[in-house]
């Protein structure tokens, strides 16, 4: 062998190694592997390009599941408000409200309200303890009269 030859960066060696290099890449091109490396691309750019188109058509079908809800819900209160007409236009429902809730009444009744007095529970409870002598009283009730007189 010669030096030129055995030296690694001899002539021959570099047309070696770009054969070898060559024939990897056509040992890499050749066959069903660009095709697979193609297809799983492709297979990522589609996804890439339908996943925005996808969210936006569920949030519209979301949209208008919740404008169909919605629009129910206002259906019925219309019904409601709907008898509720109904019954407005009947002249005794009138005639109770206006004496319900303005106080109206008929030319010639005597208009009377009947009302508590004020604070019927607290006399209730003293009355009924006042019969009792000084010890019968209970003993809660003595130290809530006790205290009550300090801080007069």
């Amino acid at each position: 062998m010669t030096a030129s030859s055995s030296s690694p960066r001899s002539p021959s060696t570099l047309r070696r190694a770009g054969s070898r290099s060559i024939g990897g890449l056509r040992q890499a091109t050749s066959g069903d592997r660009p095709y697979v490396v193609a297809l799983f691309v492709l297979i990522a750019v589609l996804a890439i390009t339908l996943v925005a188109p996808v969210r936006s058509l569920t949030a519209a079908a979301d949209r208008a599941d919740d404008l169909s809800a919605e629009r129910n819900l206002l259906a019925d209160r219309v019904d409601q408000l709907e008898r509720r007409r109904q019954q407005l236009r009947d002249p005794l429902e009138i005639e109770l409200l206006a004496r319900e809730q303005l106080g109206m009444v008929r030319p010639g009744e005597i208009p009377y309200v009947v009302t508590r007095p004020q604070g019927d529970g607290e006399h209730l409870e003293l009355d009924g303890l006042a019969h009792l002598a000084s010890d019968q009283v209970p003993w809660y009730r003595r130290l809530g009269d006790a205290f009550g007189q300090l801080f007069r």
